[in-house]
């Protein structure tokens, strides 16, 4: 329970620097945020990709709005997603070297 509370501390530290658009990636439920980033995050650690039709269920957040985040967060530099012509679902999505940096280090901290 400890990694989750540093996970989220970390994850609204990142949010509340990124504030490019109008609708910032801060006013998203913060929770929300920090279960994509950790789902992300961790399958990218074990070598596996993840794409926009299986980011809802690994990170257990309703599929409409974890596609608004991963719109939010490509955005505003956070993560970045490969697009696939044929069918958008497929498009990979991972996050930005600087992201997972700092989450390895809020993770090495527990």
């Amino acid at each position: 329970m400890a990694r989750a509370g540093a996970i989220k501390k970390a994850v609204c530290a990142r949010v509340y620097r990124w504030r490019k658009t109008k609708r910032p990636l801060s006013e998203a439920p913060i929770a929300d945020v920090a279960l994509i980033m950790q789902a992300i995050h961790h399958r990218h650690r074990a070598g596996k990709t993840t794409s926009l039709r299986q980011l809802h269920k690994i990170a257990n957040v309703p599929q409409p709005e974890a596609l608004r985040l991963a719109r939010r967060m490509e955005r505003e530099g956070v993560a970045f997603i490969e697009r696939n012509s044929v069918d958008a679902f497929e498009s990979h999505i991972a996050l930005s070297e600087a992201t997972h940096r700092q989450l390895d280090r809020v993770v090495g901290s527990d």
